[in-house]
Formats: structure tokens, sequence, C-alpha cells
């Protein structure tokens, strides 16, 4: 029994195929591989430094620059009091009711 078949062949560009024989294998030809084709490594070249520009001349000749807006006043926050906050999903918890001391008597 060939234990080898079936099996995976990849390609570079096209989808991996499985092959049921050595004769399937032939036929597919020698860009066809056993193993996964990884790329080779890219050789990582530095970003070229970022050219200066020059800030560019205005179109027209502004006489008078616009004042800056100013912030309109922010209104004082008062303090809202909070009740404090339960579980969620809990309901609250209840006193167990208290059992009054009976006194023994002795027969």
């Amino acid at each position: 029994m060939n234990t080898d078949y079936p099996r995976m062949l990849f390609h570079r560009t096209k989808d991996p195929v499985t092959v049921l024989s050595r004769e399937e294998e032939d036929a597919l030809g020698p860009e066809w591989s056993r193993r996964i084709w990884q790329g080779e490594p890219q050789a990582l070249e530095p970003d070229p430094a970022p050219i200066p520009l020059e800030p560019e001349p205005p179109l027209f000749d502004d006489p008078e620059p616009e004042p800056e807006p100013q912030p309109e006043p922010e209104p004082e926050e008062v303090p809202v009091p909070v009740a404090p906050k339960r579980r969620a999903g809990r309901p609250a918890a209840a006193k167990p009711a208290t059992k009054k001391a009976v006194r023994r008597t002795s027969k």
C-alpha cells in the first residue's frame, strides 16, 4: 500500500491541487511542489527622508487678520446628589426575621 498519496501539490500562482498517484504528479509539471512556496524575503529599505515643503504664498493679501473667536464661558456645574447603586441582577437584601427568646420551663 502506498502511503505517499493522496498528496497536496502547490504552485506559486495557482490554488493547491490534490493528486492521487505519481503519474498525476508528473503530469502537472515541474512548476508544482510538495512544499508550500514562500516568497523570498524582500530587502527592507529605509524610507527616504521627506522633502520639506516651503509654505505657499497667500493667493491674495489680507489687510486685516480675522480676530480669533472668544470661547463662550462654561456654565457652572452644580453637583447632583446620587443615590447609591445596587448590584445589577440581585434583589435588595432582606433582613432575616428575628426569633424571640422563649423561656423553657422544666416539667
